[in-house]
């Protein structure tokens, strides 16, 4: 079993269904849903990977509040081994606006501070005995890049919705081994993909909402995959974190690197047809068992 280490990204977050985004005028709406759950990029790639048997450790920053206690009820729960340093801010909070589309306005109305007093040493030795490292694209964890670098551990980084120029995740991008990232706001995706691997990267992934995800690898070149046919959208908050959990597990097993996209596209498509941010009834051998229905 390999042992993951997943650093930052806890929030409590409020989600609130429309059929469409407000306009940009006083008035007065009428949400067809709301309900509140814990989220952010690290809490959904630790319980999926810990659903398809990872021994997943996670850090994260959080309060000492309401919130950050329903966090850490969350992990006891599921069996996650969450490491938590406090904020003197309070938990992170967001309110996300999703439309019928799936898209989202996520508005932070709770946030943390950019440097924390964190218990270096216990992050240190929990950075040498795992096997993988998976940093969040927190501003905290930056602090931690100079351990990483020295660690010569491999480093997964998701940089979400990165537009190809932000100077923030610059440092997240150069630390990484692996890359993942949204095509959303890349004006030349290929030419972000090539650029990458020039840098020496070993694979980078790029996720394209309905269109499918992409990859560019040292072996493999260019491959493309799509969704999930029929899927039924529910909710689609933590489907590119689910996507990074169903691609890691089939990487570890070594399958081939279509297959990796493909089960990537399998979790995320899960994830999406559930309110959860992440589908209760996911484990090892229901990915395995739904590949072989799909493919």
């Amino acid at each position: 079993m390999l042992r993951v280490l997943i650093i930052g990204g806890a929030s409590w977050d409020t989600i609130i269904q429309m059929d469409e985004f407000p306009k940009g005028l006083p008035q007065t709406l009428f949400a067809k849903e709301s309900y509140s759950t814990a989220g952010s990029t690290g809490i959904g790639k630790a319980l999926a990977l810990k659903k398809l048997g990872f021994d997943v450790v996670f850090h994260a920053v959080i309060g000492e509040d309401h919130e950050g206690l329903k966090i850490i009820e969350l992990m006891e729960r599921e069996g996650i081994r969450f490491l938590v340093d406090y904020s003197p801010n309070g938990t992170e909070k967001h309110t996300n606006l999703m439309n019928s589309k799936g898209e989202r306005i996520s508005i932070y109305t709770n946030t943390l501070p950019n440097q924390m007093n964190l218990n270096f040493k216990r992050l240190e030795e929990e950075v040498n005995q795992a096997d993988i490292i998976v940093l969040n694209i927190i501003s905290y964890t930056k602090a931690l890049i100079p351990l990483l670098k020295y660690s010569k551990k491999e480093i997964w980084v998701d940089i979400h919705d990165y537009d190809g120029i932000n100077p923030y995740h610059k440092d997240f991008i150069d630390i990484a081994d692996v890359l993942f990232a949204s095509s959303e706001n890349l004006t030349q995706p290929m030419d972000f993909m090539t650029d990458q691997m020039e840098s020496g990267k070993k694979l980078v992934i790029l996720t394209s909402g309905k269109k499918g995800s992409s990859l560019l690898g040292v072996h493999t070149g260019f491959l493309r995959e799509g969704i999930v046919e029929n899927t039924v959208m529910v909710d689609t908050n933590g489907a590119g974190d689910n996507f990074f959990a169903g691609f890691l597990y089939a990487y570890s097993k070594e399958y081939p690197l279509q297959k990796c996209l493909r089960m990537g596209s399998i979790v995320a498509a899960s994830s999406v047809e559930s309110r959860d941010i992440v589908f209760s009834e996911l484990s090892d051998s229901w990915l395995e068992n739904r590949f072989i229905e799909l493919f």
